[in-house]
């Protein structure tokens, strides 16, 4: 999952697609709602990485929801996901 990271927040194509879904189920074992919340982050920036935009914004906005006020980082994260996918998904015209 670490590697997938890096790779995804690098701008390297992800080469293990189901690193963030192991991550989110262990985050359900462990009932980490940040460790979640980081998983659904970084599978909507690799559902952006892999053209799917609406994806994307579907995931950003359930970290908006879920996500408290202390947890600014994901917060803007999850605002910029949702802003990036919102212009992916535009028509270009």
């Amino acid at each position: 999952m670490v590697l997938a990271a890096r790779r995804l927040l690098s701008g390297l194509p992800v080469t293990d697609d189901a690193a963030f879904n192991e991550l989110d189920r262990f985050a359900v074992r462990m009932r980490d709602n940040q460790i979640q919340l980081f998983g659904l982050l970084l599978e909507g920036w690799q559902s952006l990485a892999e053209g799917r935009p609406v994806n994307a914004k579907f995931r950003a906005v359930q970290v908006l929801k879920l996500a408290e006020e202390p947890i600014a980082y994901m917060r803007d994260n999850a605002l910029l996901l949702e802003r990036a996918a919102y212009l992916r998904n535009t028509s270009m015209v």
